[in-house]
């Protein structure tokens, strides 16, 4: 084998080195987390579909879309499934948004724990700004509402000041148009 020859193939095979070593794996990575990220939009869309319908979506088998699902439910990204619902037609009540503002003493983090042990409390929110926390409660009535905060939610410690937006129409919820 001449030099140049010998050149040529550790070149060649430094390439096969760095596109099996290096570029491949990252490659891969790459494109598995773009296959996930389209199938949580699916699921997201319509979580009732099929395995048989993602996987015809996203050009993989039925065994391969549940075995990713299954691995998202794992490591936590997928939390659970649920339905949807348009509360004003199910006539399930009152809805109201909550700035809270906590008390300097107060741990935030105890204070949200506290609120998500309250039934009618369907989101916690720790945000920055001139509120703590925000939070999405749902009631039967309105005066379940103002039961609800000034008897319950104000009586929670730490807890310095309630704001609340009552809900009067929604058009967009968790993606879903209504």
């Amino acid at each position: 084998m001449t030099p140049e020859e010998a050149v040529v193939q550790g070149f060649t095979t430094l390439n096969r080195y760095i596109v099996q070593s290096i570029l491949m794996p990252k490659f891969k990575k790459q494109l598995s987390e773009q296959i996930d990220k389209r199938l949580l939009a699916l699921l997201k869309r319509d979580g009732r579909s099929t395995l048989e319908e993602l996987a015809h979506e996203l050009s993989l088998s039925p065994s391969t879309v549940y075995n990713r699902i299954r691995g998202m439910q794992k490591r936590g990204v997928i939390k659970g499934y649920t339905a949807i619902l348009d509360r004003n037609r199910a006539g399930l009540g009152t809805g109201a948004i909550l700035l809270i503002t906590i008390d300097g003493q107060a741990n935030v983090e105890k204070v949200s724990r506290a609120l998500c042990d309250v039934p009618e409390v369907e989101a916690v929110y720790e945000i920055g700004g001139e509120a703590d926390i925000v939070v999405l409660v749902y009631a039967n009535a309105i005066e379940d509402l103002r039961n609800l905060v000034n008897e319950r939610i104000n009586s929670i410690p730490g807890v310095s000041n309630v704001t609340p937006l009552v809900i009067l129409k929604t058009y967009k919820e968790n993606g879903i148009l209504f």
